[in-house]
C-alpha cells in the first residue's frame, strides 16, 4: 500500500480541475476542523453500510457510473499507476428515502477475470460493505482524510452547490491487489451521529 508516496495535499485531477485535493492521515483530523463526534463516524474501520442501515432500514445505491476510465490524480498516486492507465471505476450514491448520504467511488486497477476484486463487476446495486466486510484475509490502510466540496466526477447533477464535506479514503489489498475506497459523507447528520 503506497502510503510513504509523496502527499497528494497539491496535486488537482486532471480529469476535474476544479477537485483539490488537500488530504491528511487520519492523525491529523483536528486540522481540517473536525470534531470529536464527527471522528468516531470519519474513522470508522467497521462497514459504514451496516452503520447507516440502522439509522435508514431503507438504504439504497444509486449508481452513477461504472466503466473503465482514468482514475484521480491521487488515486494515481496511491495506486502506483501511470498517467494514461485506466482502472476500472464505480461511483455511487448510498440514499435513505431520497436523500443522497454518501457519494463513494471505489477504483480497482486491472480488473480481469485473474483479479480477486472481479466479482465487484457484478454489484449492481448491491452496497460494496455488505460485500467486502464479509471477505477473509483482506488488509485495510489506514485513512486519509480531508475537507472537500461536491464536485466530485458524476456528482454534480446531484449536489450543484459548493458545499463542503467531509471525505475520506483507504486502500484495501486481497491477494496482493488493490482497491482504492473514498467515501465523501454528504449529510452533515449522518457524520455527527
Amino acid at each position: 500500500m503506497n502510503t510513504n508516496r509523496r502527499s497528494a495535499s497539491a496535486t488537482i485531477s486532471m480529469t476535474n480541475p476544479n477537485l483539490n485535493l488537500h488530504w491528511k492521515p487520519a492523525c491529523l483530523w483536528q486540522r481540517i476542523g473536525v470534531s470529536s463526534v464527527e471522528k468516531k463516524t470519519l474513522l470508522e474501520t467497521l462497514s459504514l453500510t451496516q452503520k447507516f442501515k440502522q439509522k435508514c432500514p431503507d438504504l439504497t445505491v444509486e449508481v452513477l457510473s461504472e466503466i473503465s476510465e482514468s482514475p484521480l490524480a491521487y488515486e494515481r498516486e496511491q495506486l502506483g499507476l501511470k498517467i494514461n492507465e485506466q482502472a476500472w471505476v464505480r461511483c455511487i450514491l448510498l440514499k435513505c428515502g431520497q436523500q443522497n448520504k454518501l457519494y463513494a467511488r471505489t477504483v480497482i486497477p486491472k480488473l480481469n477475470s485473474g483479479n480477486p476484486w472481479y466479482a465487484l463487476k457484478k454489484l449492481g446495486t448491491k452496497p460494496l460493505g455488505e460485500v467486502l466486510f464479509n471477505l477473509k484475509n483482506i488488509q485495510r490502510s489506514s485513512f486519509k482524510i480531508s475537507k472537500q466540496n461536491y464536485t466530485w466526477p458524476h456528482l454534480s447533477k446531484h449536489k450543484p452547490d459548493s458545499k463542503m464535506a467531509m471525505a475520506r479514503y483507504s486502500q484495501f489489498l486481497q491477494q496482493n491487489q488493490p482497491l482504492l475506497l473514498t467515501e465523501v459523507f454528504l449529510e452533515e447528520d449522518i457524520i455527527k451521529n
